[in-house]
């Protein structure tokens, strides 16, 4: 067939050329075994990323885009490639669709329609076999030399410019004289605290030139880079035993006295406190006091709806600052030579001590209350008299919402005065969440611990499924291999159901009745969670779609007898604040209900009792009397809860579920009608269709 002249770009990013190399074996010595280029057709500027898989096409596609777009102020128009699975997959092609990218796929079998690429991938291969070869180095390091190769490649003349695509690129002409040869003999610089005679450096074999440095152990080879960019911020050190021993010091934690070998009421290093007296209930272990997740979410829909700005602060050694009011005595630690033979009473609290955590946030609180009111129903949240200003608390992380930059700062200073600490504004991550700020909402999502649950359980490959669990009547019996870790499957996948997951939160809750003794059924579920997984890693939640900061609106359901073993029904709720989910719970009830009204009166309770505890926590933020609303599919549950009609056929419903009818008598809450198939706490109660739960799915999470 003819293939003419092909058309040219005529701008940066007109015309993307991509193609994916691999697999190659050897892998790299970091399991590498891909790479996937990226060249701007009009100024032949290339990069290169290595992939575990072909399945990283679009995540690293996606950081090329932010990157470039970034860099010239504009958009991404064509993306040319072949038709590999990685390119037309659902997921690829849908997200060029919503960032308005033309994909121009070549023919089959012709790849010298996508010729450009493919010359690319030559001139890359056998620039890094020459440079490997060179200097005979092991082939695992191809992935090093298939970078300097695109570092070369970027820096040498083409005949498409008659500047380098470097210069087009920086403005400026490459500097040479940092080029080293590859593999040649490097040394290192050691990091950190050292002591006097410690050596400096250690010896390394030089890999590349390239912005991050990738270091392996000196027992095989270690890569380094050779040269920071400009504007690179440095990696922090991680904390040494001598800088937390001389935080100790610095933070004067105790008296020094001659340890006397008479006294028999010292106990040893291991107990720090008295001997022969009575246990005195401040030294029992306190536990950590930490802000709870809806509280926590309330705060960020309160920042989308309001624009508010957010800065994360992480104080150093926070237990250092509590101060102890009991005698106290111990050993010293080891690296406190000069004081050898000495025991100290402590003057403040160390890690590692009963007391510590309770003294720390005594500390930390009373600090805070200048200017702050700590909320009576969130001991570890914080707000300003005025409801402008936000201050959360997890131990010695802590999380600023506020309307003012400039009032943030002045807070952020006055700390500093008194702890030592580290800010960072508008931070994208807090506590394992990730906070993607836009002008119209905050969305909050977990898909980076998404990817390191599916490397630790070996699912990363797992092909998709369109549900977390299948209805009972589905569900395959075959028999399956019992090898996979389903306790631990069970303990990861519950953190992310109750930090940013509500539509995960049944078909763990019903995978857990079985942890003690699981059957081929259910490993089939739990993996099946993570099928389902495998496309929805980016869901989360999304606050600011409503901007009324005055209402909670929950929906509460309930499946009746729906566990085959004790028929026992099952509990599910959420609640709404500002668009977004801030709570919800999906839990087998504590008894049998003896009709489909009894259990939908037990969820509406369950659910009143959390519906209300927030109503607090947000009449005290806003300083504004707020509105709680439920909605029950269940026109009888609702005539009971509102009537309070007692009947031979209610009489025996249990006293503490009487509770929301005197909470309804006084106006507390709200009681409306919902229909079914508009009742979002479904998915929280029983396996549905996949058309059912998709619809209810979108009501949650985004």
């Amino acid at each position: 067939m003819p293939f003419g002249q092909r058309k040219r770009a005529k701008c940066p990013l007109d015309i993307i050329h991509s193609d994916i190399c691999g697999p190659i074996n050897p892998s790299t010595w970091d399991n590498k075994r891909y790479y996937i280029t990226f060249l701007d057709d009009y100024i032949n500027y290339t990069m290169v990323y290595l992939l575990e898989t072909k399945s990283e096409a679009l995540e690293k596609f996606k950081e090329y885009a932010a990157l470039v777009e970034t860099k010239w102020n504009k958009k991404i128009i064509n993306l040319r490639g072949d038709n590999g699975g990685e390119y037309t997959s659902r997921e690829f092609k849908d997200w060029c669709k919503r960032k308005g990218i033309n994909i121009n796929y070549t023919a089959p079998y012709s790849p010298q329609l996508n010729g450009k690429a493919e010359r690319l991938n030559r001139i890359l291969v056998e620039k890094a076999r020459a440079l490997l070869y060179n200097q005979e180095n092991a082939k695992e390091l191809w992935g090093e030399a298939i970078r300097v190769a695109a570092f070369l490649y970027n820096r040498s003349p083409n005949k498409t410019n008659n500047e380098t695509a470097f210069e087009i690129w920086n403005g400026e002409k490459p500097n040479l004289k940092s080029l080293k040869i590859f593999g040649c003999k490097a040394y290192a610089k050691e990091m950190g605290q050292l002591k006097k005679l410690d050596k400096r450096s250690n010896d390394v074999i030089f890999g590349e030139t390239a912005k991050e440095g990738r270091k392996k152990d000196k027992n095989l080879v270690r890569i380094t880079s050779e040269r920071k960019e400009e504007n690179e911020p440095e990696e922090e050190p991680e904390e040494s035993e001598e800088d937390n021993r001389q935080d100790i010091k610095e933070e004067d934690e105790w008296d020094t006295t001659y340890e006397d070998e008479e006294d028999s009421d010292r106990e040893d290093q291991e107990t720090g406190t008295r001997k022969n007296r009575q246990e005195n209930p401040e030294e029992r272990p306190n536990p950590h006091k930490v802000i709870s997740s809806a509280p926590l979410r309330i705060i960020l829909a309160l920042a989308a709806v309001q624009n508010y700005h957010f800065v994360k602060f992480d104080i150093k050694t926070a237990f250092l600052y509590g101060e102890i009011q009991e005698e106290v005595y111990t050993r010293l630690p080891e690296g406190f030579e000069e004081d050898k033979g000495k025991i100290c009473k402590l003057k403040k609290a160390l890690y590692g001590l009963k007391q510590a955590p309770k003294r720390w946030n005594e500390k930390f609180t009373k600090s805070l209350k200048h200017g702050l009111d700590q909320l009576p129903t969130e001991n570890c949240l914080f707000k300003r008299k005025d409801g402008t200003m936000f201050v959360a608390i997890h131990i010695d992380d802590g999380f600023i919402v506020g309307k003012r930059k400039e009032e943030i700062r002045k807070l952020i200073e006055n700390l500093k005065k008194e702890f030592k600490l580290t800010e960072e504004e508008d931070s994208e991550t807090y506590l394992g969440l990730e906070i993607e700020k836009k002008k119209e909402n905050i969305k909050l999502s977990q898909e980076i611990y998404t990817k390191q649950v599916f490397e630790a359980y070996g699912m990363k490959d797992a092909k998709s499924a369109k549900t977390p669990l299948l209805p009972e009547r589905e569900n395959k019996t075959e028999n399956v291999r019992k090898t996979f870790p389903y306790r631990q499957a069970k303990g990861s996948l519950l953190y992310l159901t109750t930090k940013t997951r509500p539509d995960l939160s049944y078909a763990v809750n019903y995978y857990s009745r079985y942890i003690q003794s699981p059957e081929s059924k259910d490993f089939l579920n739990v993996k099946r969670i993570f099928r389902y997984l495998q496309n929805t890693k980016e869901l989360g939640l999304v606050y600011g779609g409503e901007k009324d900061t005055e209402k909670l609106t929950a929906y509460c359901d309930s499946d009746y007898a729906g566990d085959p073993e004790t028929r026992k029904s099952t509990t599910g709720y959420v609640i709404k604040y500002c668009g977004g989910p801030v709570s919800w719970c999906s839990r087998k009830q504590p008894i049998v209900a003896l009709s489909s009204t009894e259990a939908e009166f037990i969820s509406a309770a369950e659910c009143c009792k959390e519906l209300l505890y927030l109503k607090a926590v947000l009449e005290k933020l806003i300083n504004k009397t707020v509105k709680a609303e439920m909605q029950i599919d269940n026109q009888s549950a609702i005539h009971l809860i509102k009537k309070d009609v007692l009947n031979r056929r209610s009489k025996h419903i249990d006293v503490r579920f009487r509770f929301i009818q005197e909470k309804v008598a006084e106006n507390n809450i709200v009681v409306k009608y919902c229909s079914s198939e508009n009742q979002p706490a479904d998915i929280l109660t029983k396996p549905l269709s996949y058309i059912k739960f998709e619809k209810h799915r979108e009501n949650l999470v985004a």
